[in-house]
C-alpha cells in the first residue's frame, strides 16, 4: 500500500521541524514506519508516514474527524501524540515508541507453536483493547497480527486504529478508485469483502481469525487473495488443528467467525469474557482401561440424532437440519486438514442479532455465560472419551 523503498526517508531527515528520523523500521501496510526523535519534547517516537492514498481530501477528513474527537484512554491502545504533513505533502502520525516490542506476526512465525496459555492471555488483551476503542465509537477495520505489538512483558499494544475506516465511504465503498483494501485479505470480514457498510463486528471477525491462526499455525482460509476473499463469503470453516488448545475453543471461534454479522458475537467484551472462561490447558486424554473387554458385544442405547463425538461433527449434524453454521473445507496447503459438512443453512432470522451481555465477573459468572453461549457444543468428555451432553 505504501511507496517503494526508493521513497524511504533517510536518517537525520527532520519532519515538520520537530521529528528527526533515526531510521526506517519497515512497512506496516498503511505506510512507512520510522523510529524518530521528538526534538521538542525529548524521547523517541514511532513515526508513520502514511501512503499517498491518505492525502485524498475525503480520506483526510474522515480520519481526522474520527481520531480528533475520540481519544481512547486505554494502555493497550496506541493513540496519537501528533499528526500533520511532511515536506512532501504526505500525512504523518506520531505515536509513542514501545521499547522491545515485536509484532504478533513475528512471534507467531518464530515461536510456533505458541503455548495456549500465552495465546489466551494475549488475545484477551487485544479483545479488551477493542472493547475500549468500540466504547469510544472507534473501530479498527484492518486488524491483523502485524498490527498488534507485544512488549517484553507480553503486554499488548494495538496500533493503527481508524486508518482502515477512513479509506471507505459510509456505505462501505472505496473513497477513490485507487483506495486499497482496508486490511490483509485473510482477516477481512464477509461484509468488508462485499464492500458493505461495516461496524465493530468486523473487528470481532478479524479477532477470531487471529485466534485461529495463533492456535493452528495458519488462518482458516489461505492461498490466492481472490480465493481467500471468496472463501470468507462462501466456505465454512475447516477443521481446527488445536495444538494444545482446549476443545471448547471451537465453539467460541464459530461464534466469532459467523458470516452473518447478526449471528456473530455482539461485542469484544463478550469475546474476552468467553475466552477468559476457557480452561487454561487442554484436558489430557483418558488413560486406557485395564478392564478386559467383554466377551459378548454390549448393546448400547441409540444416541439422539443430534449428538456427535466432536464439536465439528455436532455443528455439521445440526447444520444438516438447518441449524448452526456451515463446516465445509477451505482450500488450504497440503497437509492442512479440512473437514466436510453440509451446505450453509439459512440463518435464524427470528432470533435477530446477538445482544451484548451485561458486565460479568470473569470467574463464576464468566463460566456461567460461557456455558450458556456454547451449551450446544461438547464441553466435557467422560472417562470413556464419549461426549454425553446433547443439543437443546
Amino acid at each position: 500500500m505504501s511507496d517503494l523503498p526508493g521513497d524511504v526517508l533517510e536518517a537525520d531527515t527532520v519532519v515538520s521541524h520537530r521529528y528527526r528520523v533515526y531510521g526506517y523500521r519497515g512497512d506496516r501496510g498503511f505506510g512507512q514506519l520510522y523510529e524518530a526523535e521528538d526534538t521538542a519534547m525529548g524521547g523517541r517516537v514511532s513515526l508513520m508516514r502514511l501512503g499517498r492514498e491518505f492525502s485524498h481530501p475525503r480520506v483526510r477528513e474522515s480520519f481526522f474527524e474520527t481520531r480528533a474527537t475520540a481519544q481512547v484512554e486505554d494502555p493497550r491502545v496506541v493513540d496519537l501524540i501528533d499528526y500533520g504533513e511532511d515536506f512532501d505533502g504526505r500525512l504523518f502520525l506520531a505515536m509513542p515508541w514501545i521499547e522491545d516490542a515485536r509484532g504478533l506476526d513475528q512471534i507467531a512465525s518464530r515461536e510456533s507453536p505458541v503455548s495456549w496459555t500465552r495465546i489466551q492471555a494475549i488475545v484477551v488483551q487485544v479483545a479488551k483493547a477493542l472493547e475500549a476503542a468500540h466504547d469510544k465509537g472507534v473501530f479498527h477495520g484492518g486488524l491483523g497480527l502485524s498490527r498488534v505489538l507485544v512488549d517484553s512483558d507480553d503486554g499488548v499494544h494495538v496500533v493503527d486504529f481508524g486508518l482502515a475506516p477512513a479509506l471507505t465511504q459510509p456505505g462501505g465503498r472505496p473513497v477513490t478508485n485507487t483506495s486499497p483494501l482496508p486490511g490483509h485479505t485473510a482477516y477481512l470480514s464477509p461484509e468488508q469483502v462485499r464492500g458493505e457498510a461495516v461496524d465493530p463486528r468486523c473487528d470481532i471477525y478479524a479477532l477470531g481469525v487471529m485466534l485461529w491462526e495463533l492456535i493452528a499455525g495458519a488462518p482458516p482460509f489461505v492461498g490466492d487473495p481472490v480465493e481467500v476473499a471468496n472463501a470468507h463469503l462462501e466456505q465454512g470453516l475447516p477443521e481446527l488443528v488445536r495444538r494444545g488448545a482446549p476443545a471448547e475453543i471451537e465453539a467460541l471461534l464459530h461464534l466469532a467467525l459467523a458470516k452473518d454479522p447478526g449471528e456473530r458475537l455482539a461485542t469484544a467484551g463478550e469475546f474476552s469474557v468467553l475466552l477468559e472462561a476457557m480452561p487454561s490447558a487442554a484436558k489430557a486424554p483418558p488413560r486406557p482401561s485395564s478392564t478386559p473387554a467383554p466377551k459378548r458385544p454390549v448393546e448400547l442405547a441409540p444416541q439422539p440424532p443430534n449428538v456427535s463425538r466432536t464439536p465439528t461433527e455436532r455443528i455439521a449434524s445440526s447444520q444438516a437440519r438447518g441449524e448452526g453454521p456451515a463446516n465445509t473445507g477451505a482450500k488450504l496447503p497440503p497437509g492442512y486438514p479440512t473437514s466436510t459438512g453440509a451446505p450453509r443453512g439459512e440463518p435464524n432470522r427470528e432470533s435477530g442479532p446477538r445482544q451484548a451481555t451485561a458486565p460479568l465477573a470473569p470467574d463464576e459468572l464468566g463460566q456461567a455465560l460461557f456455558e450458556v453461549r456454547v451449551g450446544d457444543l461438547d464441553r466435557v468428555a467422560d472417562e470413556g472419551g464419549r461426549a454425553r451432553d446433547q443439543l437443546p
